[in-house]
């Protein structure tokens, strides 16, 4: 059947490629999924955010890599010094800085707490902090095996993908998290994020053509899922983690904690039901999206939400109303609900044979070479990063 668009409506993919960040903002709500994926609105980001993408990339240049090989040389690029300072001076240059040098403009723009947060002592004062705990843990470990790896795949009928910030060695998936919160256990435990990077990672594994399956770990290529669940693991890198003064109501004085001398590393590892769970949250968002449901999910989260401003401005219904309907025949919509109403239940209807089979994962990678959205996407995803190392 031919798809009959009207110039009133706006496009939904159906089957995107889900990542870690897309089905995290469909799982919180899917009114802000619209705004953000369908209505395609650009939100200004907090302090905090644009502090955390900055020390994304100083970790990412902390090693020196060959030129020529682009292989990563285990000797530090900076001092201590010299990695606070070189922070400090991206930030006031780049972010700080309405107007940049050079004409660029920012990638993202942000929305500062207060006038002149991005240069308030306090501010620069954390990310100095930060920038420090962070060069103490880095310089006492080996260097990363990859960073910011581009990994594509097919999972169940559901494409997915993940840019993976760090691969170490022995299986061990590294994301940056700068969030004040520190990871709770449950967090850790039942994340759909981190199950994504494991699954893509998996199926990286399982294809000859990949870089990890012939360079980053060619030991463990053509694993299988038991022996990687059990060896693989997933490392919370949290950045601000710091131990602030607080006043403590028993004692009617401030306390101040020891400061931490590296940033903190929070464990997790993943099993078989995570994967379940992982695929029914898939399979439930693909189901919103067909149905056109992007009911808003209020919580604690709407205080902090990128799109609150625009959350009361748009209603996605008025951009859906009667879509479907005028897109498909009124006999289609009756044999479907006719069909809905038969039971599977054998022991109700007789015709329906009691079959129970048990569930199994079909994993599949996907190249660019396979799917040209996956090579039109990628693009997209270098172009950005070129623009952000332009700007920071």
């Amino acid at each position: 059947m031919v798809r009959v668009r009207f110039k009133d409506e706006i496009r939904v993919r159906e089957h995107p490629f889900w990542s870690p960040s897309r089905l995290d903002l469909a799982e919180t709500c899917m009114k802000a999924y619209w705004l953000s994926y369908v209505k395609q609105i650009k939100p200004l980001i907090s302090p905090s955010t644009a502090r955390g993408k900055l020390i994304h990339s100083m970790i990412e240049g902390f090693w020196k890599t060959d030129r020529r090989t682009k292989e990563i040389i285990p000797i530090p690029k900076y001092s201590f010094e010299g990695f606070i300072n070189t922070g400090i001076a991206r930030w006031e240059r780049f972010y700080a800085n309405p107007n940049p040098p050079g004409g660029r403009k920012p990638t993202d723009e942000i929305k500062w707490d207060f006038p002149g947060q991005q240069y308030s002592k306090a501010f620069r004062g954390e990310l100095a902090d930060i920038l420090a705990r962070v060069y103490n843990r880095y310089i006492n470990e080996e260097p990363r095996l990859a960073a910011e790896k581009k990994l594509f795949g097919n999972f169940n009928g559901i494409k997915i993908m993940a840019i993976v910030d760090e691969l170490r060695k022995d299986l061990v998936i590294r994301d940056h998290k700068s969030g004040y919160a520190r990871p709770n256990p449950e967090y850790l435990e039942k994340n759909v994020q981190m199950t994504d990077y494991m699954v893509c990672l998996f199926m990286a594994l399982q294809d000859s053509r990949t870089e990890i399956y012939q360079k980053i770990y060619p030991d463990y290529a053509g694993i299988g899922l038991t022996e990687f669940l059990d060896t693989a693991k997933i490392e919370i890198h949290h950045l601000p983690d710091m131990n602030k003064p607080y006043f403590s109501r028993k004692t009617g004085e401030f306390v101040f904690p020891e400061r931490d001398v590296m940033t903190s590393i929070h464990p997790a590892k993943r099993n078989t039901q995570n994967i379940k769970d992982f695929l029914e949250s898939l399979q439930a968002k693909e189901k919103c999206l067909k149905e056109r449901d992007f009911h808003p999910h209020q919580g604690r989260h709407c205080g902090y939400c990128f799109y609150k401003e625009d959350c009361k401005k748009f209603d996605p219904k008025n951009y859906h109303i009667n879509e479907l309907e005028r897109n498909m025949p009124l006999f289609s919509f009756s044999n479907l609900g006719f069909e809905n109403m038969k039971s599977t239940n054998p022991l109700i209807n007789p015709q329906i044979p009691e079959i129970q089979k048990q569930k199994t994962f079909r994993f599949k990678y996907i190249t660019e070479e396979d799917d040209p959205e996956v090579k039109e996407l990628s693009k997209k995803l270098d172009d950005r990063k070129r623009a952000e190392e332009k700007f920071g």
